[in-house]
């Protein structure tokens, strides 16, 4: 039975519904459109649905929020947020733990402040006595990580670390989704750049588009610069000059 007099399974359903409507938001490329969308969707949920946890803070490798230590993350207070830069700064503590798995699957962590003596002292001044990390990963990697605060001694157990893995594993197939969507789009605009630029050398050195590109992959060689750069480069220089000649 749960705290309210409910049977255990309407508990559990609860949680189900939930996690299907984060998927369903996660899956939705008009409502996720971002890597911070993603983080402030699992802040959200990780609350409400991990019953220990008063804080959270979710970061993401190679996210866009990034504190000035460059954890990038975002949080629900500025308690989680300073714990999260203390960790960084001093190498120690659940978050950086997950982050620096590379061998093995990464699994969540908890335990008390006393854990780590780095985090203590300023963890027991925001009130905070519980902390638990949880890895957002894929097969291929680790992509973020969900770390959880709470004013309670020993406060997250195996149901707790249970309920924000799910939450974890819907959020890294999102920022899986999100950062190859970024890929394909900068792929594209690359893409689209060297052709502007194979088409101004085709015009003004009257070549085809074969020796055109191998002109562009000459050039890129030769000023050993990658070759969207360069593409960008001649496009840019192509338009002043036009705007010199009106």
């Amino acid at each position: 039975m749960s705290n309210d007099g409910r049977p255990a399974s309407a508990d559990h359903l609860d949680l189900v519904r939930t996690l299907a409507d984060l998927a369903r938001e996660f899956g939705s490329s008009r409502q996720v459109r971002t890597t911070d969308d993603v983080l402030d969707s699992v802040l959200s949920v990780s609350i409400e649905l991990v019953e220990p946890a008063d804080h959270a803070s979710v970061g993401s490798v190679g996210g866009t929020a990034t504190s000035a230590t460059g954890f990038p993350r975002r949080a629900t207070s500025d308690g989680a947020s300073t714990l999260d830069d203390v960790q960084v700064s001093a190498g120690a503590g659940p978050s950086v733990e997950v982050l620096s798995t590379v061998d093995e699957e990464p699994t969540a962590i908890a335990g008390s402040v006393e854990r780590w003596p780095a985090l203590a002292e300023t963890a027991t001044t925001y009130g905070v006595r519980s902390i638990a990390a949880v890895p957002m990963f894929t097969k291929e990697r680790t992509l973020g990580v969900l770390t959880l605060y709470s004013a309670s001694e020993s406060a997250f157990g195996d149901d707790d670390l249970t309920v924000a893995s799910a939450v974890a594993a819907h959020a890294a197939i999102a920022l899986q989704g999100v950062q190859k969507e970024a890929q394909f789009r900068s792929g594209l605009a690359s893409r689209d750049i060297i052709g502007q630029a194979k088409g101004m050398l085709m015009e003004r050195f009257e070549v085809d588009s074969v020796q055109a590109f191998e002109m562009l992959s000459r050039l890129s060689q030769d000023n050993n610069r990658p070759l969207h750069l360069l593409a960008a480069d001649i496009v840019e220089a192509g338009a002043k000059l036009r705007q010199e000649s009106t």
